[in-house]
This record gives C-alpha cells, structure tokens and sequence, in this order.
C-alpha cells in the first residue's frame, strides 16, 4: 500500500498533482498520528491502579490489595496457557488484551465475593479460621458457578465459523477458569496468613457488609415488586431498542475524520459530487458466464452472514447449558428459567452500549482534537465489539 502513491507519480505526467485516498489509507493515517496505543502491560496497569481506588472505597482497609494479588497470578497463568494454546492453534491478538483486562476484572469479582463473605462471618464473632472455612461453601460455590458460566459463554464462540472468533472463545475460556482456580486456592491462603493483619486499620466504622440504604431498597423492591419489574424491564427494553437498527458494518469512511492527505481528498472529492462508498468498491470477475464477487464491501457481507447467520444457534446453546448448570445449582428449573430471561433481556441493553459509547466519543472528539477534523456520529458498529458482549452478559 505504500507503493502506490510513488508509483502513481512516478507515471503521472509532469505538472499533475497526484493523491492517494481510501480506507484503508484514511485509517493507516489515523492511526500514525493518534499515538501509540498503550502495551498490554500499561493497560493492565492502568486497571489496576483504577480497581484499587475502588476497592479500598469498598473496603476502607488494606485487605483492598489482596484481589490484586490473586489477579496477578491468574493473569499471569492465563497467558501461559493461551501460549500453550498457540502451539496447537492460531490465536487472535485479541486474546491478550482479553487476558490483562478482563482477567483483572474477574479475578476481582470472585475475590469480592469471597473476601465479603469471610468479612460476614468475621463481624459475626467467627475466628479467621472458623471465618474461611464458612466463606468457601457459599461464596466459593457461586465463584464456580459463574466462571463455569463466562466459560461456557465464551466457548460458544467456537460455534461461529471464524477462526479468529474461534480462537478469541477457546482463549477467552481459560480466563475463568483459571481466576477461579485462582480464587478458591490462593485467596484462603492469603486471607489465612494475613487477613487480619490487613483488615485491621479501617477507615470507617461499623460494619462493612451491612448497608442500611441497601437494606431499605431491597424492602421496597420486593413490596412494589410488580411495579419495579415492569419499570426494570421499561428501562432495559428502551436501551436495547436502537440495537434492533444497528449497523453491523464496516464504519463510514469520511466517520474516520483526521486532517492527513487521504481524509483531505476523499473530502475533496466528496464536495465535487463524489459519494464516499468509492472507497468500499464492489470488485467484479466474469469469466465463462459466471460472475465472483469480491473486495472489501462483499468480505463485509459474508463476515455478517457467517456470525449472525448462525447466532440463534449460539444463543441457544449458550441459554440451554446456562439453565442446566443455574437448574443443577438451584435445584429449581424456575429460578434458572427466570435468570436465563433477566440475562436475554438485559443482553439488547449491555449489545447497544458500546455503540453508544462510540457514538458519545465521536460527537466529542471533534472539539478535542478542532474544528478540522471531521467525524460523523453515524457509524458502523464494530462487528469484534458486539460478538464478546453477548457472551460476558452472564458475567
């Protein structure tokens, strides 16, 4: 690609002035002076430092840490596996991003469960012993459950055929279950040799797993319990509402903005009457009567079909095994019934948001960056966004 504007004006007669546009020029462009995007390491980093002000938020002690030191071993481990993994299959460069950023968060969330419950049973006169030992058939059961079930979601992905999305699920799978590992092993260990110790200096008093807002929310939510879900499920269906128009497209070009060459020519082009679609073009071969359909707009369409072609099924895998597992747990196929609908229903919410988000950042960007540089909000939704939101729902 970076031999073709050469090439041109190499064979462009003397005194003609030669450009080269298209999206895939527009989008190198952006890039090159948007910065370099942060390492892996820096966004793990980054979280981390973000999730520790959250957690002594929370807990208003030192035992804040002790997530973190059970999200470092399992990140850590994951990235072993996923490199194992690559031994046998090739795995999307996605994967790793998944592993230091979502790995993060659910090594945080299961040790949120277990750390609150063991504080429970400490407030209630437990010994630390006593206090661990009564934490990890409850807390520890739900930590299970719920990695089996991100598990579960995130290898229904190996139902698409796209090898990349193939990869993205089989490596995705191992973040669970290894920060479930790490969570029922390592984190009575820590909370053994040093959870007093850490939890002992607290910043507020009273109790830290009793809250008398919650409390109260909760009385009123089971009183209007009609009421609530009917507003509840208002406000969800709003929010999926937009999802039903989305567009699962490649984004506008002229949506990519920027003030480097090619944006300025397409934008040239674009006021003498030239429609943007030229730099998607539909590449035709006919040979022997038969006509093959090509180039990146028809690569588009056949990425749309093969995913969401085959979605129903997916979805249906995902929401069958999901209810086996909650109605194995539960022993009660009506409460796993009632948690697979709450967990479709939100899913049209959690599907529209990062779409959402994009929209926000676009509006926003040009004042941040002047008035030259030309985005539009109307974009296509990135096909990789929508694919693993539908699978993390559950989480």
């Amino acid at each position: 690609m970076e031999g073709i504007g050469p090439a041109l004006r190499a064979a462009a007669p003397p005194g003609v002035t030669v450009s080269v546009t298209g999206f895939e020029q527009i989008q190198a462009v952006g890039s090159s002076t948007g910065g370099v995007a942060p390492s892996v390491l820096a966004e793990a980093l980054i979280a981390g430092v973000a999730a520790l002000a959250v957690l002594l938020f929370v807990y208003g002690s030192a035992v804040a840490i002790v997530p973190l030191l059970i999200a470092v071993p399992s990140i850590l481990t994951t990235f072993l596996l996923v490199s194992g993994l690559t031994k046998v299959t090739d795995v999307s460069f996605l994967v790793q991003y998944l592993v230091a950023v979502l790995g993060l968060g659910i090594a945080v969330d299961y040790s949120l469960l277990l750390i609150t419950r063991w504080r429970e049973e400490r407030e209630a006169g437990r010994s630390n012993e006593e206090a661990i030992l009564a934490a990890s058939p409850t807390a520890g059961r739900a930590v299970v459950l719920s990695g089996i079930t991100v598990a579960v979601g995130l290898l229904s992905l190996v139902l698409l055929p796209v090898p990349f999305l193939r990869s993205i699920g089989l490596g995705g799978m191992l973040i669970p279950l290894v920060a479930i590992a790490s969570a029922v092993t390592l984190l009575p260990v820590i909370l053994a040799a040093w959870g007093p110790a850490l939890d002992k200096h607290r910043l507020r008093s009273g109790s830290t797993t009793f809250s008398r807002g919650w409390e109260r929310w909760a009385t009123l939510i089971v009183r209007r319990r009609w009421a609530a879900g009917i507003l509840g499920l208002a406000i969800v269906a709003g929010l999926a509402a937009p999802a039903l128009s989305m567009n699962t497209g490649q984004p506008r070009a002229n949506s990519l903005g920027g003030n480097g060459q090619p944006a300025m020519t397409l934008h040239a082009l674009e006021r003498i009457g030239v429609p943007s679609a030229v730099v998607f073009p539909i590449q035709v071969l006919t040979h022997g009567g038969a006509s093959e359909v090509g180039g990146n707009t028809a690569q588009n369409v056949d990425f749309n079909r093969a995913v969401y072609g085959n979605f129903p099924l997916m979805l249906a895998a995902i929401a069958l095994l999901t209810f086996l597992l909650l109605a194995r747990t539960f022993r009660s196929a009506v409460l796993a019934a009632k948690a697979v609908l709450v967990n479709v229903v939100s899913l049209g919410g959690l599907v529209r948001l990062p779409g959402a988000l994009l929209a926000a950042r676009f509006r926003l960007e040009p004042h941040l960056r002047g008035a030259g540089h030309r985005l539009d909000p109307q974009l296509g939704a990135d096909r990789v966004v929508r694919v693993p939101v539908r699978h993390l729902d559950g989480l």
